[in-house]
């Protein structure tokens, strides 16, 4: 499995007027990193499936012929 390396910078206040307080923040901070890592990995899993299924061919349910789609060579078939 291929990994990344993301580098992550907090901005915290320099003094916190107790442990609570420091811990949400903390937990704040977590949530908002973690809502952004998962949508920017979601949005590149869904580029990367969309590139991956443009490259396929696809296979006739039929014959298991590879082809490329074209709408223009379905429109004759389609029933009203």
């Amino acid at each position: 499995m291929d990994t990344k390396q993301i580098t992550v910078t907090l901005t915290l206040p320099k003094k916190f007027e107790s442990l609570h307080a420091l811990e949400m923040a903390i937990h704040a901070e977590g949530q908002r990193i973690k809502q952004q890592l998962f949508e920017t990995e979601l949005q590149a899993v869904i580029d990367e499936e969309k590139q991956n299924v443009s490259l396929k061919p696809l296979a006739c349910p039929d014959c298991g012929k590879k082809t490329a789609f074209s709408g223009e060579a379905n429109r004759g078939n389609s029933k009203p």
